[in-house]
């Protein structure tokens, strides 16, 4: 029931013209066979002044069905118009997640004011209007006036519009090397995007991972044909994703920000296909983002960078969980996210996030001395009242959140236990009766670390208590397996 637009050929715009006139052509057919509806040609005689005059009349033996007539060809008329408005009709919170491209209900109201303005210039002409030629006319006009307006906004303008589209990214591929800069094509690539996000909401993994490549492929120039200039072949070396140095040398910063895009839209809908097996591919799609941003000359002049911090994150994750191999150093993860701090300190809560997660390397690695250094940069910069939600917007969960909780483990580490339990009240009373309830795994992230100190420093009751409190309901039966819940 969801409109989305897809490829359509001639023939296809054809039957939908068709089916959109089906309904008023019948029913005039059904006019012209039965004679008691059809209207003749007949003579009329009056008298004015002693003197009689005649004149002809197109009209109906049945003249009282001709309002039956009138209003069936009206309902008939409006029944395209009510279909492609009731498609349009959609909860608020589908509106804010689907883009524009599917909605046209503002496009319909206008087509049928259209209808409303012939309605009304037409009607008074039927009363007053004193020749019959000139009334009959008026009727014409006010039958054909909505299906016609339909018409021609639904089966031409739009369905015109979307083949051209269509036939115009077809004709992209080819062309794209020679038109980098073009506004066109920029425009047809974030159409695609918007379309790849659609269709991954409304789980069309298949259909997605088809249209990124599909997509991806136009920038794709080095390799489709001879090379000959031996000089060039350092530029031909891949970088991530089938991507050259050749490639990504004439790319715009708006090109740049959706190749990144459509490679994270494709992870996604890879991990959503191929459960398990599809992390380890998007892993790698999320490693050839990194390289494609770092070897592309465009990226220095993008405005804003943020949209290569989630890769950071994710990535970051997916070495922490083994997907992506590294040393026992953590020289890997430790680089990332030293690159992840230099590149997000143009956005606070970019920044904190990202000092979140070196602080938290250095802790897993013992040196705790700058996991509590970072973390105190971090704190430092951290708004309670306004980061969590634009974290958790662009990250998913608010890892400073549990930064927080983590850092109370720092402390018993240390040694610490009172400090560790300062922490920990602090967090209940601040972030927990705040944190986002849909944030399943941020918040039994921040309760394991606050669970764990409070119990292992005797305070085994308020442990329970808040346990009780902020967890949801049924997570025992998730959860509730292990040594903590004894």
């Amino acid at each position: 029931g969801r409109p989305i637009h897809i490829q359509i050929s001639s023939g296809q715009m054809m039957r939908a013209i068709s089916v959109i006139l089906l309904p008023q052509v019948l029913l005039q057919l059904v006019v012209l066979a039965v004679p008691a509806l059809r209207a003749t040609q007949q003579m009329s005689y009056f008298t004015s002044n002693e003197m009689t005059f005649g004149e002809y009349e197109c009209r109906s033996l049945s003249v009282g069905l001709w309002p039956i007539y009138l209003v069936v060809s009206v309902l008939l008329g409006i029944l395209p118009y009510c279909c492609a408005y009731l498609l349009n009709i959609r909860p608020k919170y589908e509106l804010d997640q689907f883009p524009d491209i599917v909605f046209e209900r503002d496009d319909l109201e206008l087509t049928f004011f259209m209808f409303v303005r012939v309605v009304v210039i037409t009607s008074p002409i039927i009363g007053l209007a004193i020749a019959p030629d000139v009334r009959a006319y008026a009727t014409i006009a006010l039958v054909l006036s909505l299906p016609l307006s339909l018409c021609y906004y639904i089966a031409y303008t739009k369905l015109a519009s979307l083949k051209s589209n269509i036939t115009r990214q077809g004709r992209l591929a080819p062309s794209y090397g020679r038109a980098g800069d073009d506004g066109g094509s920029r425009s047809s690539a974030a159409l695609a995007v918007k379309m790849a996000m659609m269709y991954q909401k409304i789980g069309r993994a298949e259909e997605t991972i088809q249209l990124v490549d599909e997509t991806l492929e136009v920038w794709r120039k080095s390799g489709k044909g001879a090379i000959t200039n031996l000089g060039q072949r350092e530029g031909r070396e891949e970088i991530g994703s089938g991507f050259t140095r050749c490639d990504l040398k004439p790319l715009e910063p708006e090109e740049l920000e959706l190749i990144i895009e459509l490679l994270k839209i494709k992870g996604n809908a890879l991990r959503a296909l191929h459960g398990q097996a599809g992390v380890a591919m998007s892993a790698r799609l999320n490693v050839d983002a990194l390289k494609i941003f770092e070897n592309c000359p465009a990226a220095s002049k993008l405005r804003d960078t943020s949209i290569i911090f989630p890769v950071y994150s994710l990535v970051g994750m997916q070495i922490k969980l083994g997907i992506i191999d590294q040393d026992d150093k953590f020289s890997l993860e430790m680089e990332l996210a030293e690159r992840y701090c230099h590149e997000a300190q143009v956005q606070s809560y970019h920044f904190a996030r990202a000092l979140i997660s070196l602080a938290e390397i250095h802790g897993r690695k013992g040196n705790l001395c700058k996991a509590q250094k970072y973390f105190e940069i971090m704190e430092s910069i951290y708004m309670p009242t306004e980061h969590p939600k634009l974290i958790s917007a662009a990250y998913s969960t608010d890892k400073c959140a549990i930064g927080f909780a983590t850092s109370a483990l720092w402390f018993l580490q240390q040694r610490d236990a009172e400090r560790a339990i300062e922490r920990c009240e602090y967090v209940i009373k601040n972030i927990l009766p705040s944190y986002d309830e849909k944030d399943i795994i941020g918040l039994f992230s921040v309760l394991l670390s606050i669970l764990r100190v409070l119990k292992w420093n005797g305070n085994v009751d308020r442990a329970y208590e808040i346990y009780e409190k902020y967890t949801p309901d049924g997570i025992e039966n998730h959860f509730a397996v292990g040594a903590l819940h004894k």
